[in-house]
């Protein structure tokens, strides 16, 4: 004979693992009766739902990452004096939009960099866009709305053709930039078939002109 798994006195109910007499008394106070196959009594049921509504009411208390102190917005990990505050040295404000200060990230950049692999096709590409960004700034390259067919959204970044030529780019809008990357698996396939109609006739002057200064200088 089996017992109950409960009070291990008395012979478990047939389809259970209880006593009927385990089976009709509520589980949290284990006194009161429950009605059978009920887990809880009336009154249990009726204190843990005014709990459970209390607790969605009262936000919830959460310990700032930086002085550890208790503060009310559930949303954060910090307490509003430390907001801006940078999260891995607790100091310096942190840079805008960013968790770290600019010291802090760049100590954290060179850590995750020294154990990444970083080939000569990967220095090719940061020198083009480094290249790219230096031509933006001081003008040699004229920033344009977004190129992609029916948007012309103002915030746009650059897009190269290939990491050889840094002039040669199209710029697009961030959404429309990673659906080009992410719909198309060779790139520059989608852009020998399209960069040809996002440029205007001027845009190809232009860079035709940069490319034949670039070369004349090369041979200099």
């Amino acid at each position: 004979m089996k017992l109950c798994a409960r009070c291990m006195s008395r012979p478990k109910h047939a389809g259970h693992n209880l006593c009927f007499a385990c089976l009709t008394t509520c589980r949290q106070c284990r006194k009161a009766p429950c009605r059978f196959g009920r887990t809880y009594c009336r009154s249990c049921r009726s204190e843990m739902t005014r709990n459970a509504k209390l607790a969605k009411q009262s936000p919830r208390k959460r310990s700032c990452i930086i002085c550890g102190r208790e503060h009310n917005n559930s949303k954060s990990r910090r307490c509003d004096e430390h907001a801006h505050t940078c999260g891995k040295c607790g100091i310096r404000d942190a840079a805008p939009g960013q968790r770290y200060c600019r010291l802090c990230a760049k100590r954290y950049m060179r850590q995750w960099r020294n154990g990444q692999p970083y080939t000569e096709a990967d220095a090719r590409k940061a020198s083009c866009q480094a290249k790219t960004r230096y031509l933006i700034l001081t003008g040699e390259i004229e920033k344009t709305a977004c190129r992609y067919p029916g948007c012309r959204n103002d915030h746009t970044i650059a897009m190269h053709l290939n990491y050889e030529d840094p002039r040669a780019v199209v710029f697009f809008c961030l959404p429309h930039f990673r659906r080009v990357k992410r719909s198309e698996a060779d790139r520059a396939g989608w852009f020998l078939d399209n960069f040809r109609k996002l440029l205007t006739e001027g845009e190809r002057a232009a860079i035709r002109a940069a490319r034949s200064q670039s070369e004349a200088l090369d041979r200099s």
